[in-house]
């Protein structure tokens, strides 16, 4: 089964940056690439560069390259047409995190079934275990029955530690592929691990507007799997400068500026829409959260 994860970027604002002059050679097949007006990818040397038209007059320009197997956004660019470069993001890495468990059928799914003499194969754990509702696939040991309303936990439990994994995403990309899907310009890069899942990363380019989606599309022989993830860009310049904001769950305006203390853990953020936007002195980008 795949198991697409998804993050999405948009180029909202200018700046600049500085590019790489290292990298590892690129091999980049086109052979799924036809030539648009306004949407355009050509490899030259150790980049794969992309230019498309976006909003309001815009044109957007990201380059890629691999470094040590790591595909790697060169640079991200803007520009009013006619005009010159100014770059939104340069030697930005993506990252994935992940964490999966096991899916488990609860007893509160079980009981009806039984009193219809249904009886509980392991074909019928494993189509009905999507739909459990208490269950908590990520918590060590499980629960003890009665603990959560309704008191319905799976009746395997406990929970062992080793059905947790986590994993950050590792890359051995040594090309990439370049299709033209209508109005829509797909790279993708092969070799991409992320704890269970093998699989590609993918950028998708949309012709008419500054939306780019990274997204790592990934399947796992796992069974039942339940995951959660993390995902965005790695290396953004983040000074005195920067700021996030976004609305909360009631729908209020809230901004964070940076330059305190450092969180050294992940802080939780809930956003109204899951939508967050991201500032600095070069760069300003929308990340919708999955």
């Amino acid at each position: 089964m795949v198991k697409p994860l998804v993050v999405a970027a948009v180029a909202a604002a200018i700046g600049l940056g500085a590019a790489s002059t290292s990298a590892d050679p690129l091999a980049c097949s086109l052979a799924g690439y036809t030539a648009t007006p306004g949407l355009a990818a050509a490899v030259a040397g150790e980049t794969l560069a992309v230019t498309w038209e976006g909003a309001r007059g815009q044109e957007l320009r990201m380059r890629f390259g691999i470094e040590s197997g790591t595909p790697t956004i060169r640079d991200l660019a803007i520009r009013r047409k006619g005009g010159a470069w100014a770059t939104l993001a340069s030697n930005v890495t993506p990252e994935f995190r992940v964490v999966s468990g096991m899916r488990r059928m609860s007893n509160q799914q079980m009981q009806p079934l039984r009193a219809l003499g249904v009886e509980i194969t392991p074909a019928v754990v494993d189509a009905e275990r999507w739909e459990a509702f208490w269950d908590a696939p990520l918590d060590i040991p499980g629960i003890a029955p009665g603990a959560r309303p309704g008191g319905n936990p799976p009746p395997d439990l406990p929970r062992s530690a080793a059905e947790i994994h986590r994993a950050t995403a590792t890359y051995n990309a040594t090309g990439c592929d370049v299709k033209t899907n209508g109005a829509r310009l797909e790279i993708s890069f092969p070799g991409l691990q992320l704890g269970v899942f093998s699989g590609r990363l993918q950028y998708t380019i949309y012709k008419g507007t500054g939306l780019v989606k990274q997204e790592a599309v990934a399947k796992t022989e796992e069974r039942a799997v339940a995951y959660k993830y993390d995902a965005g860009l790695k290396g953004l310049s983040i000074d005195k400068t920067s700021r996030a904001a976004w609305r909360d769950t009631a729908n209020v305006w809230q901004e964070y500026q940076f330059g305190g203390n450092k969180n050294e853990n992940d802080v939780p953020l809930s956003a109204s829409n899951r939508l967050l936007a991201l500032s600095g002195t070069s760069f300003s980008f929308l990340f919708p959260q999955n």
